[in-house]
């Protein structure tokens, strides 16, 4: 598993922040470790196409949800050439650039972007920790269904859907429900890493983040594909759950290989 101070230099080699010495130790560590180089590789095709991006506005509710989460905290900013700068021109954190970066990769759904700590080590409770959480809706359409279940029962009507490409494992959820229902996806975190959630416009309820898990809350119409990036070869498959009134009503095995 990459280290964290890694993770932060290939950040901050993207952003044009390293110093050469901080350069020449991250390059050192990549060409020792394929799988970081990979990781690295994709994190520079993301920068890249984000370039072209049209910026798009994040659901308001989830902007509230961010702003009542993130602990501000005064930083020293050096300026910053091209699509950057603008960007931190716009947002005046690291974490808020991160989000905004995010909300308007829709052509990179998945990549792992901003990680300043690993999330899967403990159970997360700020959403600053979250990498890629939100991402427009992507098409799948191009891509072969790997296991589809159906679930049906009095009030509720839905599927789940994984598909697989290049790494990354891409779990539909299309669910109509007469009554608000929790929606949970568990997965082997040691195999996959959360990378976004995409929601189609206009699905109401919230998103939580947790160590294998991702939690859809106050659910009653849901159309959404979640997003995991695979470390080595992952094979486990994911687990569904429906939730109402507290009780499991519907638990469905995704297959992923």
């Amino acid at each position: 598993m990459m280290e964290e101070r890694y993770i932060e230099l290939m950040n901050k080699e993207i952003d044009g922040l390293n110093t050469p010495s901080e350069s020449r130790n991250l390059q050192t560590y990549l060409n020792s470790d394929s799988e970081a180089k990979k990781f690295f590789d994709d994190l520079q095709r993301t920068a890249k196409a984000l370039q072209g991006v049209e910026e798009k506005e994040p659901p308001s509710y989830l902007r509230n949800h961010i702003l009542n989460s993130i602990k501000f905290t005064p930083t020293t900013r050096a300026s910053q050439p091209g699509w950057i700068g603008q960007l931190a021109e716009t947002f005046q954190s690291r974490s808020f650039r991160r989000y905004a970066l995010v909300f308007a990769s829709g052509l990179c759904v998945g990549i792992l972007f901003f990680v300043f700590a690993n999330p899967w080590r403990k159970e997360l409770t700020d959403t600053t920790k979250l990498s890629g959480s939100m991402a427009l809706f992507p098409d799948l359409s191009h891509l072969q269904v790997v296991d589809s279940v159906h679930v049906e029962s009095e009030g509720i009507d839905g599927a789940f859907k994984t598909y697989r490409n290049e790494g990354r494992i891409f779990v539909e959820i299309a669910l109509q429900s007469a009554e608000n229902v929790r929606i949970e996806l568990n997965s082997d975190s040691a195999e996959l890493v959360f990378g976004s959630v995409g929601r189609l416009a206009g699905t109401e309820g919230d998103v939580n983040v947790t160590q294998g898990k991702i939690i859809f809350t106050g659910v009653n119409s849901d159309r959404s594909i979640v997003t995991f990036s695979e470390v080595g070869f992952a094979q486990r498959p994911i687990e569904g759950r429906i939730y109402e009134g507290g009780l499991i009503v519907h638990s469905v095995t995704l297959r992923i290989k």
